[in-house]
């Protein structure tokens, strides 16, 4: 990110991780299916690194990659605007995402899309899918 320092950078790298791991541990105590991995990944990684700029953001910084704002990091004295409208944006990108997703895994449920049959379950989806074991 052109608005951060290295040092926070790295420090950003080690809370994403730890967040990460924290994550899994968490779904995996819940019983949650999701074998990728997804919403540690993709949902609380793209929370953190929406954050992060609203934390770490520099304005001597922003100023040298050409961002004429007047908000900048938490950590900075940027006050709380660019963490305000990072936190709408999160919040703005979940609600969209669940007004899509819910009803569309309503409907592949209705419909009985959503899971393997139990034999599938049973003897793999490599080789039921694929005629092998990958």
């Amino acid at each position: 990110c052109a608005v951060i320092h290295p040092y926070a950078a790295v420090v950003a790298g080690i809370v994403g991780g730890l967040l990460y791991i924290g994550s899994t541990m968490v779904i995996l105590r819940l019983g949650i299916d999701d074998p990728l991995e997804s919403f540690p990944i993709h949902g609380v990684g793209g929370i953190w690194g929406c954050l992060v700029p609203a934390l770490f953001s520099d304005p001597a910084l922003q100023a040298m990659n050409g961002y004429h704002v007047k908000s900048w990091g938490l950590f900075y004295r940027g006050g709380g605007l660019l963490l305000a409208c990072n936190c709408i944006a999160i919040l703005s990108a979940i609600s969209l995402t669940l007004a899509i997703f819910i009803p569309f895994f309503l409907i592949m449920n209705r419909l009985g899309l959503l899971r393997v049959s139990e034999e599938e379950e049973v003897i793999g989806t490599d080789f039921g899918g694929l005629g092998g074991y990958a």
